[in-house]
């Protein structure tokens, strides 16, 4: 008797485990045996291995369709029964180099181990890692909730639009706006600082007094320009009621 063996990835779905007779699903590994009356062989083969080349079986016994293949589950077969198959060279030519390392490496091991096949170990094996369901990316879920939540907002605000806020700002403007301006002597905060801060809130700034001035800024150590303005009868502030008319 001669045995060839072959292993391999089951291409359609359709082949029936010998020893479970579940199916073997598309793409998962399965091996097989063929066993060739001794009639058949060719004379001079080592029957003690597996017969790897296809040549060296009588051509009209030769099945090119597989159907007489014993295919199996990988966790199904019965290495421990088949003594021919020693190795991966045992296989038929072209059938072992065919899958990946990994699997390669599973089937080395379970032929060393002479591991007893056991009836419905590879429909328990396919089921325990059942193809998970694809999700969506997390990069393209998180934008969709993204825009979501941003959606929302702006739908709330077409419905009602926010009242704006008053602004701190508008009792400055009363108080400030259209007014000329003129600051003198020490001041906490820089002299340029305070200048922009009156333009800010529509005041215009002058560097003297004149008739048209009608709020003097005057911190200490102011001169002749207090004194001016005093004489004028212009408003004169210190500079913390400055800061509280502009809100600082």
């Amino acid at each position: 008797m001669a045995h060839l063996f072959k292993v391999e990835y089951a291409k359609s779905g359709r082949s029936k485990c010998k020893k479970c007779k579940s199916e073997i699903s598309q793409g998962e590994l399965r091996i097989a045996v063929l066993t060739i009356p001794s009639g058949n062989v060719v004379d001079n083969i080592d029957l003690s291995r597996g017969v790897t080349s296809l040549g060296s079986i009588e051509g009209g016994y030769w099945d090119h369709n597989g159907e007489q293949w014993r295919w199996h589950h990988l966790a199904c077969f019965s290495f421990d029964r088949q003594k021919a198959l020693q190795d991966g060279s045992d296989f038929v030519e072209g059938s072992f180099s065919s899958i990946k390392k990994p699997d390669q490496a599973k089937v080395l091991a379970m032929i060393a181990s002479g591991s007893k096949g056991k009836p419905g170990a590879g429909t328990k094996a396919a089921a325990a890692s059942p193809a998970k369901k694809a999700t969506p990316a997390k990069g393209k879920k998180r934008a969709a909730d993204d825009e979501e939540e941003d959606e929302a907002p702006k739908k709330k605000a077409k419905a009602a639009p926010a009242k704006k806020p008053a602004s701190k700002s508008s009792s400055k403007e009363s108080s400030l706006s259209g007014k000329t301006v003129v600051f003198t002597g020490a001041l906490k905060m820089l002299r340029k600082e305070a200048e922009e801060v009156a333009r800010q809130h529509g005041a215009k700034v002058t560097g003297s007094i004149s008739g048209k001035t009608e709020v003097v800024v005057a911190g200490p150590g102011a001169g002749g320009k207090l004194e001016e303005a005093r004489s004028r009868g212009v408003e004169i502030w210190t500079e913390d009621e400055f800061r509280k008319a502009v809100g600082l």
